[in-house]
C-alpha cells in the first residue's frame, strides 16, 4: 500500500471520529498562516495541553 494512501485513510478515520463526536480535540486557537512562525515559537517553549490550528487558504 502506498504511504500517501495510508495517511489519507488515517486522516479520514480521525475526521469520522470527530464528526461523530467520539473524539473531541481541545483547540486553544485558530491562526492564519501568516502568523504560523509567531504562534509556533510561542507554544514551542513548553508542553502543549491543547492544539492550535493554522489556517491555510481561507
Amino acid at each position: 500500500m502506498p504511504e500517501a494512501y495510508a495517511y489519507t485513510r488515517y486522516g479520514d478515520g480521525v475526521a469520522c471520529l470527530v464528526g461523530h463526536r467520539d473524539l473531541n480535540p481541545c483547540v486553544t486557537g485558530t491562526f492564519p498562516l501568516e502568523r504560523a512562525g509567531e504562534v509556533l515559537r510561542a507554544v514551542g517553549g513548553g508542553h502543549a495541553r491543547s492544539k492550535i490550528v493554522i489556517e491555510v487558504g481561507a
